[in-house]
C-alpha cells in the first residue's frame, strides 16, 4: 500500500512539472527587403518592419519568455534572430489590459540588457486600444515595463533616470556608488575587483581587474550626444511624446526636431509625411498598422482578395491587395482610383505626389497657379488648370495645355486622354482600324502618299519648302505661304512677291 502511495505521488509531481514547463509555441515570419509584418498568433505582439529595414530576407521569430519576470507587465518576448540589426526603425507593439494598470500612461516597451530593462525609443500608449509601442534598430529580448523615475533623484545612487527608469548611469565620485563599489571611468566597479569574466555580471567583462560593459566602458566611448549605458551607447531621449516638444516639432528618436510641410492628403507621423488612406502603417491615423495580410484602403484596414493579376477578372488587376479596374489609356491607379498624372494635383507626375496649396498640375509637373478664372487672363487666352492659355482653335480642344484635334489626334481621339489602341485611327473622333481607301496609317494618322507633303510616297517622307506632293512625288510649285517667303514677302499664285 506505501509502495502505490509513493508511486501516485511521484505521478503526481511530475504532471505538475510537465504542466509547469510546457512550452509556448514560437511565433514566426519570413520578411525581406520590401517589409513586413510578424505578429504573434494571440496578438499580444506585433512588429512591424518598414521597407529597407533588412538587405534580404530573414525568418524572424517571437519566442515568449517562460520564466516570468517581476518588473514586467505581461508577457515578455525574445525577438530573434538575437542581435539582428535594422537598416530604419522597425515598431514594436504589445497589447495589454487597461483595467489591470494603475497608470497605463506610464507603460514602456522595454529591453533586456544585462540585468535592466531599458525603455526603446519612440514611446507611444494607447489607453483605449489598450497598446503601448516603441521603436528599436536590433533584437534583443523585449516586454513591457512601469516606468519610476522623473528625475535621477528619484533612483539610488549611481543611477540614471532613461525615459523614466532608472538603469546604471554614470558616477562622479566614489560616493556616488554603494559601500562595496567604487568609480571608475565613470561607471560603478566591485571593489574587491574581478579575475575573470565570470567574476562579472552579464553583459560585462573583466578589463584589467575591472569590470567593463561589452561595447562600452564610459561615455567617451561613445558618440556625441550619446551615453554608455549598460555597455551600450544610447542617444540621451530630450523627449519622449510630441507634448515635450514647442510648437511646430514633434519628438522623432528621442529628440524634438522640427514639423516637416505635408502636402496636400499626407499627416505628419514620426516625423514623416505619410497617406492615412494607404500607408499600411499609419492606417487611418498615426502608428495604426494593419496586421498580416491586410492592406490600408480609404484609411481602413482591409484584408487582401489577391496577391496577384492572375486572382483577378480579365480586366481587373491586383492593386494593394484589392481587384481593380484597369485604367484608362493615360491614366494610372492611385489607390484603387484612375488619375491623370498629367492634371491631377494631388497625384502629379506619380502617385501621392501632391502639388502645394496655390500650385496646379500640368504635364506632370506643379507650377504656381496664374490664374483661377478666364478673367485672369489676356482676352484670346482662358484659365486652363491654373495657366493661361491661348483659346484652341475652332474643332480643337485643349488637353494638358496643348490645343489638339479630337477628330484626328490618336491620342485624344474624340476626348482629352482618349488613346486609340496601336494599329487604329482616329476618324472623326472614332477610334477605327485601318485607314479608308487609298489612305495609309502613319504616326496613327491616315495620309495620301499621293498628296501629303509631310508623308509624300512614304511615311515620314516630307517635301522641302515651296515643293509639293504629286503622285507621291515631291515637285516645285512655289511658296504656299507667306512663310515661305523673304521678309517683306507674301505668297501670292504660289509665288513671293512685294504686297
Amino acid at each position: 500500500m506505501r509502495r502505490w502511495f509513493r508511486l501516485v505521488s511521484l505521478l503526481l509531481v511530475l504532471g505538475a512539472c510537465s504542466e509547469s514547463t510546457k512550452e509556448i509555441p514560437t511565433d514566426s515570419a519570413q520578411i525581406g527587403a520590401q517589409g513586413g509584418t510578424l505578429a504573434t498568433q494571440d496578438q499580444a505582439l506585433q512588429v512591424v518592419v518598414q521597407a529597407g529595414a533588412l538587405e534580404a530576407a530573414i525568418e524572424l521569430t517571437a519566442d515568449p519568455i517562460a520564466q516570468p519576470d517581476p518588473a514586467v507587465v505581461g508577457q515578455a518576448f525574445d525577438l530573434g534572430p538575437t542581435g539582428t540589426t535594422f537598416a530604419v526603425p522597425v515598431t514594436l507593439t504589445f497589447k495589454f489590459d487597461p483595467t489591470k494598470v494603475s497608470t497605463p500612461d506610464a507603460l514602456r516597451v522595454a529591453t533586456k540588457l544585462g540585468d535592466q530593462w531599458v525603455p526603446i525609443a519612440n514611446p507611444s500608449v494607447n489607453v483605449a486600444a489598450g497598446t503601448v509601442s516603441g521603436t528599436t534598430l536590433h533584437f534583443s529580448p523585449f516586454g513591457v515595463i512601469e516606468a519610476g523615475c522623473a528625475a535621477a533623484a528619484d533612483c539610488s545612487a549611481g543611477q540614471l533616470c532613461l525615459a523614466g527608469t532608472c538603469i546604471v548611469g554614470r558616477c562622479a565620485t566614489d560616493l556616488d556608488c554603494a559601500t562595496n563599489e567604487l568609480c571608475d571611468s565613470g561607471a560603478c566597479q566591485p571593489a574587491g575587483g574581478c579575475n575573470a569574466d565570470s567574476d562579472c555580471g552579464l553583459g560585462a567583462v573583466c578589463q584589467s581587474g575591472l569590470c567593463k560593459p561589452e561595447g562600452c566602458a564610459s561615455d567617451a566611448d561613445c558618440a556625441l550626444a550619446q551615453v554608455c549605458a549598460l555597455g551600450v551607447c544610447t542617444g540621451i531621449p530630450t523627449c519622449t511624446t510630441n507634448a515635450d516638444c514647442a510648437t511646430g516639432q514633434s519628438c522623432v528618436s528621442g529628440s524634438c526636431q522640427a514639423d516637416l510641410e505635408c502636402a496636400t492628403g499626407q499627416a505628419l507621423c514620426d516625423g514623416v509625411c505619410v497617406d492615412l488612406d494607404t500607408d499600411p502603417e499609419n492606417c487611418g491615423g498615426c502608428a495604426m498598422a494593419c496586421m498580416a495580410g491586410a492592406s490600408c484602403v480609404d484609411g481602413a484596414c482591409v484584408m487582401a482578395a489577391c496577391s496577384a493579376d492572375s486572382d483577378c477578372a480579365p480586366d481587373q488587376r491586383c492593386e494593394a491587395g484589392l481587384c481593380v479596374a484597369e485604367c484608362p489609356p493615360g491614366q494610372a491607379m492611385c489607390s484603387g482610383v484612375c488619375v491623370d498624372f498629367n492634371t491631377n494635383a494631388a497625384h502629379c507626375g506619380a502617385c501621392n505626389a501632391a502639388c502645394m496649396t496655390g500650385e496646379s498640375c500640368v504635364a506632370g509637373a506643379c507650377i504656381s497657379a496664374e490664374c483661377s478664372a478666364d478673367s485672369d487672363c489676356a482676352p484670346d487666352e482662358r484659365c486652363e488648370a491654373g495657366l493661361c492659355v491661348a483659346e484652341c482653335p475652332t474643332g480643337q480642344g485643349m488637353c494638358s495645355g496643348v490645343c489638339v484635334d479630337f477628330d484626328t489626334n490618336v491620342d485624344h481621339c474624340g476626348a482629352c486622354n482618349t488613346a486609340c489602341m496601336s494599329g487604329e485611327s482616329c476618324q472623326a473622333g472614332v477610334c477605327v482600324a485601318g485607314c479608308p481607301t487609298g489612305q495609309v496609317l502613319c504616326g496613327g494618322v491616315c495620309v495620301d502618299f499621293d498628296t501629303d507633303p509631310d508623308h509624300c510616297g512614304a511615311c515620314g517622307m516630307a517635301c522641302m519648302s515651296g515643293y509639293s506632293c504629286v503622285s507621291g512625288a515631291c515637285e516645285w510649285t512655289g511658296c504656299r505661304t507667306d512663310g515661305e517667303c523673304p521678309s517683306g514677302q507674301v505668297c501670292v499664285a504660289n509665288q513671293c512677291q512685294l504686297p
